[in-house]
């Protein structure tokens, strides 16, 4: 079939696969530079953007391209088709008269709709690209507020040098993400240019190593996913040198093919005693506690749960427990801390010589309980939440006694609290006695 436009630019044949649309796009782009050829690049453009919107219905053109003329008039009159006496009329649109199309269409009641392959490509066309230079930070420092100093949200340049920071236990692709939030959050007037900042800085973290490159398909996967870059490369080629767009381009298109097994997104992480929790249930049950609220909705964010270190809790941790409704873990720290002080007695000791060794493991395990009670307290307040709501949702109950009772387990346990402390000196009581 002989090829036409906009097959004929591209230099391949029709196709509706876009992927070979772009691919024959990037060939031809590397011979036809912006500022070498800017009307030759503008035609590029403008053929690519038409193949893409011709492509979903290529299969239907092509049959009709390889139908004859008299052919279609043919099938178009065996089906009834009205329209396909126009067809058969001589001449062009403008040469017939009301007479002509009155007796083409006969007694019909009214002209059906066109068909798919009557359908018309509008091309759309676009203002060529200027190649902008570099920009200073000073320049940009109007894109995102007053920065740090001003005690508002952080500058652009400011992000960006935190993607450049060694930080182990933070990914890339979650500090880049915070650089594309910030230019989604932009004004249009801004968004441009500070897109601009950002891929240039991409391109040099990308080329000097800074960002790895097992890294570096997540990021470019986002960019393009947030920006839709592959689609409007233009935005590339306005700020940058032709071969650092090419360079660009090219990652671009790696990253959004490497979609395999092994390079796939990992799946989000199961947080026991969080996910199974309503978040109306646990804004009434800590109504009063904005920290343990933000705690939450924190580690349902990231999928993880934060540090949230307690003094009291590493220091009492059976009263601590008592008070904050950790029932199981303030009886297991209760029971230790009275083991410990009936077995740490010198009277015991001279009884039962293995008491020495037991009191030392059984210390061991009071500090873990202690340590673990004071990192993880506010993760171990929602698990025991979930945990006191689970057999209410098994019987059935209402929305309003779930509320209720997240309601009534959010009250610290003030009772309780005064039994750990009992508790902690019955055990101090014990060991005087028993010396």
């Amino acid at each position: 079939m002989t090829r036409r436009y906009p097959w004929t630019i591209l230099d391949i044949d029709a196709t509706s696969d876009q992927k070979e649309i772009r691919k024959a796009y990037a060939r031809r782009l590397k011979v036809t530079r912006p500022d070498e050829d800017p009307a030759g690049f503008q035609a590029l453009v403008e053929a690519r953007d038409a193949a893409l919107e011709e492509s979903h219905w290529v299969t239907t053109d092509e049959e009709r391209d390889d139908a004859s003329d008299g052919d279609a008039v043919e099938q178009m009159k065996s089906a009834e088709d009205p329209v396909a006496d126009l067809l058969a009329i001589g001449g062009s649109a403008a040469e017939r008269t009301d007479e002509d199309v009155v007796a083409a269409l006969g007694d019909a009641p009214e002209v059906p709709a066109r068909s798919e392959r009557q359908r018309i490509v509008v091309e759309l066309t676009y203002p060529a690209p200027a190649v902008q230079q570099d920009k200073r930070p000073e320049e940009i420092e109007a894109y995102i507020g007053p920065g740090s100093d001003g005690g508002e949200q952080p500058q652009l340049w400011e992000l960006l040098e935190e993607t450049r920071k060694t930080q182990p236990w933070r990914r890339p692709l979650d500090l880049w993400a915070n650089v594309f939030d910030a230019l989604e959050n932009l004004p249009l007037s801004e968004f441009d240019d500070a897109l601009g900042v950002a891929l240039r800085d991409l391109l040099d973290q990308i080329q000097s190593g800074d960002l790895k490159p097992h890294d570096q398909p997540g990021v470019l996967r986002e960019i393009d996913r947030r920006f839709d870059l592959l689609s409007n490369d233009r935005r590339i080629l306005r700020h940058m040198r032709p071969e650092d767009a090419d360079f660009l381009i090219d990652a671009l298109s790696d990253a959004a093919d490497r979609r395999g097994p092994a390079d796939a997104p990992a799946q989000p992480q199961a947080l026991d005693g969080v996910d199974d929790l309503d978040p109306d249930l646990v804004a009434r049950a800590f109504a009063d506690e904005p920290k343990m609220l933000a705690y939450f909705q924190r580690a349902i964010r990231e999928r993880s749960y934060p540090w949230a270190f307690s003094v009291l809790g590493l220091l009492f941790p059976v009263p601590f427990a008592f008070y904050y409704r950790l029932g199981k873990l303030a009886v297991f720290a209760a029971i230790l801390s009275v083991v410990s002080a009936i077995l740490r007695a010198p009277s015991i000791r001279e009884d039962f010589p293995s008491a020495a060794g037991l009191s030392g493991v059984v210390s061991v395990i009071y500090i873990v309980v202690a340590l673990s009670t004071a990192f993880n307290w506010r993760k171990l307040r929602l698990a025991a939440l979930s945990e006191h709501l689970a057999p209410l949702k098994a019987e059935g109950a209402s929305s309003e006694q779930l509320r209720e009772a997240a309601t009534a387990f959010g009250a610290p346990d003030r009772v309780k609290m005064a039994l750990g402390i009992f508790i902690l000196l019955a055990a101090v009581f014990l060991r005087l006695v028993l010396q």
